[in-house]
């Protein structure tokens, strides 16, 4: 595979910070600016698609699901709030869109990290792990927005960082970087 060479992308509408990125595939990449959601064709040097996801949130965090080809759900959140999407890739017509999700699901405190699990390695049910700020972690049903399970830390300290691994409930692992210089 060759590598892509660097790319310089035409601003369109606002200017405000890229808060997040991820790639779809080798040449498709998702940003954030604001609340606002991009997909650009790295190819072609060219942000395809745009659509607002928060009203009055910036987007932190950015996790497709790897999927099919043509719809890749990606987990979106910021600040208090998390939603799903799906990214519709039609190759026949190359045309690329994004399908908000109709729900905003709100927590009680901000979003550090997160991550897909399932409940089971044969499960096809997607569950979304959230690492909050005053080191909790909640589990919550992918489609409603339930929260399933939870888990709190006995050090309460404030999470600068946190990150996840595993793919299931049973094997999922947390690292939380704390304002006290600590990895829990």
């Amino acid at each position: 595979m060759d590598p892509l060479p660097l790319v310089d992308f035409v601003a369109t509408g606002s200017r405000l910070p890229v808060t997040a990125v991820a790639f779809l595939t080798e040449t498709i990449m998702v940003s954030a600016n604001g609340g606002m959601l991009r997909i650009h064709n790295l190819a072609e040097n060219k942000c395809i698609e745009e659509k607002a996801v928060f009203e009055h949130t910036r987007i932190y965090g950015i996790l497709p699901l790897k999927g099919s080809e043509e719809d890749h759900r990606v987990l979106v959140f910021g600040a208090k709030s998390w939603t799903i999407v799906s990214i519709l890739i039609d190759f026949g017509t190359d045309t690329m869109s994004i399908q908000s999700s109709t729900q905003i699901f709100a927590v009680v405190d901000w979003i550090k990290a997160a991550h897909w699990v399932r409940i089971s390695p044969t499960s096809t049910r997607w569950q979304v792990a959230l690492a909050l700020a005053h080191n909790q972690v909640l589990v919550c049903d992918a489609e409603t927005g339930l929260v399933v399970r939870e888990a709190e830390c006995e050090e309460r300290s404030i999470l600068y960082a946190a990150a996840f691994a595993g793919d299931t409930i049973d094997d999922l692992l947390v690292a939380a970087g704390t304002v006290f210089n600590q990895v829990l």
